[in-house]
Parts: C-alpha cells; sequence; structure tokens
C-alpha cells in the first residue's frame, strides 16, 4: 500500500511527522511509504508537532486536520470529524480522560486563586466573600471548559498515548 503524494496532505517520510500535512486514508496515520523491503515504516511524532496537536485541541478544533465545528451543543461533540472522519470515542469510557482533564484543571486553578487570595488577605481572611466568589466559579469553570477538555483529550490521546495507531473512519453506508 502506498499513501497519495499529492492529495494536498503529503506524505510522511520515515523517522518524520509533517503534522500540518498528515495524510489520512482509509488505513491511518502512522504509516508512510513502503520501502523496499515492502513493509511500512512508522512515523515518529516530534514534541513541536505535539504541541501543535495540543494547541488544535485547546482552540477546539480537531488535532488531527484542524477543523472545526466538532460540537452540535456545548456539551454535545460530534461522533466523527467533518473532514477527516476520524471518530473521536473509539471505545466506551473514552471520555473519562477528558473528564480527568477537566477536575485536574478546575482544581488547579481553584486552589492556585484561593491561595493567592489568602496569602495576600493575610492574617484577616475574608472566608465568606472568598467562599462567596470562589463556589459559584468552581461550579461553573468545569461546565465551561468540558469541550475544550474534550477536545484537549483527543489531542493527548492522538499526540502521546496511541500515535501509531491506525485511525478508524466511519464505514459509510
Amino acid at each position: 500500500m502506498t499513501l497519495p503524494a499529492d492529495d494536498g496532505f503529503l506524505a510522511c517520510t520515515k523517522g518524520q511527522s509533517r503534522l500540518r500535512h498528515i495524510p489520512y486514508t482509509s488505513e491511518g496515520v502512522g504509516l508512510s511509504r513502503q520501502g523496499r523491503s515492502g513493509k511500512l515504516a512508522q512515523v515518529t511524532i516530534s514534541t513541536s508537532d505535539r504541541l501543535v496537536m495540543l494547541w488544535r485541541g485547546l482552540t477546539l478544533r480537531c488535532p488531527r486536520c484542524q477543523s472545526g465545528g466538532l460540537f452540535r451543543r456545548w456539551t454535545e461533540m460530534v461522533e466523527i470529524c467533518p473532514r477527516c472522519e476520524l471518530e473521536f470515542e473509539r471505545e466506551e469510557g473514552y471520555w473519562l480522560g477528558a473528564i480527568v482533564i477537566n477536575t485536574l484543571v478546575t482544581t488547579t486553578i481553584f486552589a492556585a486563586l484561593m491561595t493567592i487570595a489568602v496569602v495576600l488577605t493575610w492574617p484577616d481572611i475574608p472566608a465568606v466573600p472568598l467562599l462567596a466568589i470562589g463556589l459559584p466559579l468552581g461550579i461553573a469553570f468545569p461546565y465551561a471548559f468540558y469541550p475544550i477538555s474534550k477536545t484537549l483529550w483527543v489531542a493527548v490521546d492522538l499526540s502521546a498515548l496511541h500515535p501509531l495507531r491506525p485511525w478508524r473512519r466511519r464505514k459509510r453506508e
């Protein structure tokens, strides 16, 4: 199998990843042209490519093709990417990573803000105003950050956890 070279997305060569031009074929990313041995070489993803994928996740875009429009509503993500047909929920429980990211970011921000507030107001800490401000923020932030945590989790999964796993395309009916 040979990946197309001129379909708008350049094929990767052994040992390189051209993230901005990753080919997406039915077989998947992480494959490069056939060598003399007839085997497909796997592609390594560089640190800068991983950062680009994470940035795409933070900006609510597909980490693979940079397509937008991944959400029907604020918390309802489409099943597949409208451009590259990347299937987002690959297995049951896939979004647990997004929930973990959301919880970690929320807890870190909440703890940092409370620590700063306590340090700035020491020794007379205004507990009631801090809770009156912090509690609604602690409840609203996870909801506001949820879509970002989902696309960020897809980016983390594709850049670090399963970078060479074949991509799945939805079967057309």
